[in-house]
């Protein structure tokens, strides 16, 4: 016997999320000289949201808020962002 089911959700869910991302930033070089006021990194955590259907298609939106934030000084601050995807299960 098949499995006819196998790959697929066959319902529909919602779910929430808590992610941790991070960003890192090299410093800028121009004729050979590093530009100190350049780079950094910053970590997020973002919480958000995700939909599944039954065919297998998911959506999510999330938005980030810095809990580190080490940006050199030519860099403005980040006070948040926000993420969003569709993404296709086969």
């Amino acid at each position: 016997a098949m499995d006819v089911t196998s790959g697929c959700h066959c319902r529909e869910a919602w779910d929430l999320v808590l992610e941790l991302n991070g960003e890192w930033m090299d410093q800028m070089k121009e004729a050979g000289v590093r530009d100190d006021d350049s780079g950094g990194n910053s970590i997020f955590i973002s919480p958000g949201v995700r939909y599944t259907s039954k065919s297998n298609w998911s959506a999510h939106l999330g938005v980030g808020v810095p809990v580190v934030s080490n940006l050199g000084a030519g860099h403005a601050d980040t006070d948040y962002k926000v993420t969003a995807g569709i993404g296709f299960g086969f």
